[in-house]
């Protein structure tokens, strides 16, 4: 199978830059192996390998960390190894695995879990899930709220002439330090890139490892990052499988990318980098994209046995149609990751100019803001207003004799009108309510049957126009229409000390699915043609698509799909001033390319093939220059592109989803 060469030319989006390997804001170099991103109130934290325990940093920003010595240390064990953090209702829990101090062989490592009321630790020990060797966890959390954990052991393949090594399974949860015991194999040893020693053990059989599993789901699809071979190995690599995400994560059906027995990396050594696998993958500031943590060594340094040598480093990770796909690993100056629109990390004394108290008394400080139990409502809304977003911020209450209610504003025209989302301690639930002149009108609820309100929750949030999702610590609570127009974003708690922590929002849009109805918001039509859950439709002649508006200062995603092989086209316009002037990129069954039309006179400027009928065309203009990326290539090109709009012709093809985040802002300022 032949896939597309990578070559990269990254957009520079504004003066926030940053180059790998990463940085300690004292200026020391640290090494971070093994390294897990992990996100709570705002903040990051990097947990990574240590011969005598937990390495823990953190960071505002993903680019900066300060050092903050050891999570977890234990008496009597060393070499630990791979560590992941994951938060419960309150709880933290770091999982790692290590080795008794007196023995040399790696094979001792056993997998245990320890726990802590601070991020930072220390973390104290709870228990060890086996006794055999198995390392290498991620626990994550299904949309259902089931806990799965992955992890790596060598006796799933062990023995096996063809394919003996290291392989990833799966476990479903019983609770946060408690395996269900019903194991799955879901990544195996498959690749000759995979073989870290040759005939091992003199017997022809040779030692493949393939370790270090982190899951992501993206729509319908879900991935599989994994690290094959080794660090000090040539061929070390980090690759991934892919499954259709019909099913709970332990019944999921995966199979390598491109295929198991196809040799494609994600990332792989290069010239200035090498000894680049085990990751983890963590949202941007924004909310929105996300980004590839790794390890790697300078190329240019010699390798000196027993030293650790192995540094930070990120990368922006795209979703290109149903593929994976990253300009990892770099070294050049990039773009930093993106902030939001708007955030918050309640530092000061008082509220800024972002917020507009309307009710109650609201201190801030120590990354938190908070309200009184004896107000009889607390409300605090944006300054500025938005129609589409996406939204987080942690919350807490305290309890007293009758209850507690805190919540969100998800829109808020005015004192006249506005939606609330309070969740209740007292009823253990969490409701969505249009009040209009004093008037409240349910909208949705749902019961929460183990939350404890004391403790901080994720509450995000996900507006489309009049569509509002409500997730509750990564699960969807509530789906309900609402009034549509620029609205305010709230801070809402009644008779209730409340606290709020980490708020961020972005001006965001992403339609797929059953939110593809609203693309005709976005684009106008040359015929009548029905939207489907597949996306929009391009059969029986050309449909033409024209943006309502000129998607100035925003990035944009089109995902299209090919549906015949001989007549499938795609013309897509990001840029389109006129008949003469305009940049495009064409597809056809001979691939992408990217045309720059100027005065009627074509410029191919790229021209790629494609790995798959369905893929992505990411584009970001801005007002002298546009950036492509597509096809496993990133380019820039020099434009004027003032008064421009987006337009596309499709044939045999279809438009499968639509995704909008602006980068330059200008939404509406609340008056008054």
């Amino acid at each position: 199978m032949t896939l597309p060469m990578r070559q990269y030319e990254l957009p520079r989006l504004d003066a926030r830059s940053y180059r790998n390997p990463l940085s300690y804001a004292d200026g020391i170099r640290r090494t971070n192996p093994d390294p897990f991103g992990f996100k709570h109130r705002g903040r990051y934290y990097c947990y990574s390998t240590d011969e005598h325990g937990v390495n823990v940093s953190r960071s505002d920003d993903l680019v900066t960390w300060e050092h903050h010595g050891h999570a977890l240390q234990l008496p009597g064990r060393r070499n630990f190894w791979a560590p992941c953090v994951f938060y419960d209702d309150g709880t933290f829990h770091l999982y790692v695995s290590s080795v008794p101090e007196d023995s040399e062989d790696p094979h001792d490592e056993r997998l245990m879990v320890a726990v802590s009321d601070d991020p930072l630790g220390p973390y104290q020990y709870v228990a060890t899930f086996f006794d055999k060797f198995a390392i290498d966890p991620q626990v994550v959390r299904d949309i259902d709220g089931q806990l799965h954990m992955f992890y790596s052991t060598n006796d799933v393949t062990g023995l096996n002439s063809g394919d003996a090594g290291t392989s990833i399974l799966v476990d479903r949860m019983v609770d946060a330090v408690t395996l269900a015991g019903e194991p799955r194999p879901v990544i195996l040893p498959t690749l000759p890139e995979e073989v870290y020693a040759v005939d091992r053990f003199g017997d022809g059989r040779d030692w493949h490892t393939v370790e270090g599993a982190t899951y992501l789901r993206h729509r319908d699809r879900a991935y599989l990052t994994y690290s094959g071979n080794a660090y000090v190995r040539e061929n070390y690599f980090v690759g991934y499988g892919r499954a259709t995400a019909d099913a709970s994560i332990h019944d999921l059906v995966w199979s390598k990318y491109p295929s198991d027995h196809d040799y494609h990396a994600l990332i792989r050594r290069n010239d200035r980098v090498e000894g680049t696998g085990h990751n983890s993958i963590i949202v941007a500031p924004n909310l929105i994209d996300p980004w590839i943590m790794y390890h790697g060594r300078e190329a240019d340094e010699e390798l000196i046995p027993g030293v650790e040598q192995r540094l930070l480093r990120i990368d922006p990770l795209f979703i290109d149609g149903d593929t994976l796909d990253t300009n990892a690993p770099s070294s050049e100056p990039q773009d930093a990751p993106a902030l939001p629109d708007l955030r918050d990390a309640f530092d000061d004394a008082r509220l800024g100019d972002d917020w507009v108290m309307l009710d109650g008394t609201w201190a801030s400080g120590d990354r938190a803001t908070t309200t009184s139990a004896d107000q009889p409502r607390s409300l605090a809304v944006t300054a500025l207003r938005f129609e589409s977003y996406r939204a987080e911020v942690d919350l807490a209450a305290v309890l007293d004799h009758a209850g507690a209610r805190v919540g969100i504003v998800p829109i808020y025209l005015d004192r006249n009108e506005f939606v609330e989302v309070l969740l209740d301690a007292g009823l253990a639930s969490i409701t969505a309510r249009h009040v209009r002149g004093n008037v409240g009108v349910p909208l949705a609820s749902a019961s929460l049957p183990r939350f404890d309100l004391t403790k901080f929750h994720l509450v995000g949030v996900q507006r489309l126009f009049d569509r509002v999702t409500v997730q509750l610590d990564g699960i969807d609570v509530l789906t309900f229409r609402a009034p549509e127009g620029p609205a305010s974003f709230g801070l809402t708690a009644h008779q209730t000390a409340a606290r709020f922590s980490g708020f961020s929002l972005t001006h965001h849009l992403e339609l797929w699915g059953e939110s593809l109805a609203l693309l005709p918001r976005i684009y106008a039509a040359s015929r009548q043609v029905d939207v489907t859950l597949d996306g929009l439709p391009a059969l029986g002649g050309e449909l033409e698509l024209v943006a309502l508006d000129d998607r100035a200062g925003t990035v944009t995603t089109h995902d299209f799909e090919l549906m015949s092989s001989a007549r499938g086209r795609i013309r897509f316009s990001p840029a389109w001033l006129d008949e003469r002037n305009h940049l495009l990129v064409e597809v056809d069954a001979s691939g992408l390319r990217v045309i720059r039309v100027r005065d009627g006179e074509p410029d191919q400027l790229m021209h790629a093939p494609l790995a798959e009928r369905r893929f992505s065309v990411r584009t970001t203009v801005m007002a002298d220059q546009v950036a492509v990326h597509a096809a496993g290539r990133g380019l820039v090109v020099p434009m004027r592109t003032t008064r421009s709009s987006q337009r596309m012709t499709l044939l045999a093809s279809r438009l499968r989803a639509y995704e909008a985040t602006s980068f330059n802002p200008t939404p509406q300022r609340e008056e008054g």
